[in-house]
């Protein structure tokens, strides 16, 4: 697996400057707790969009991989970071359902 390459990082919030997030604060306790490695990055919601449309004849395609969460301190959703990544592209099944799974190289 590719390591993601990170296109850039929003620590503070644009509205009040805060640098908490609620998904940090729902882990936090797994952190302290040694169950989840101390200051692993987590997200609320993240949206996959491939940069250029997948071929079947490709194994992946580069995708940029954006991070969203809530701000802890006043509540707006932000984007928190964002990446490229590559994920594994995958035949249609006959069925005609998504060939495409993002999350599939993530796991």
């Amino acid at each position: 697996m590719n390591t993601p390459k990170i296109i850039k990082e929003y620590p503070n919030c644009p509205v009040c400057g805060g640098m908490e997030t609620i998904s940090h604060l729902a882990i936090k306790s797994q952190m302290e707790s040694g169950r989840v490695k101390s200051g692993t990055f987590s997200s609320l919601r993240q949206q996959v969009t491939p940069l250029l449309p997948p071929m079947l004849a490709a194994l992946t395609v580069e995708c940029v991989l954006v991070h969203f969460d809530i701000c802890a301190e006043c509540g707006t959703e932000r984007c928190t970071k964002a990446e490229l990544i590559q994920a594994p592209v995958q035949a249609r099944s006959p069925q005609g359902s998504q060939g495409f799974n993002p999350f599939a190289s993530r796991q």
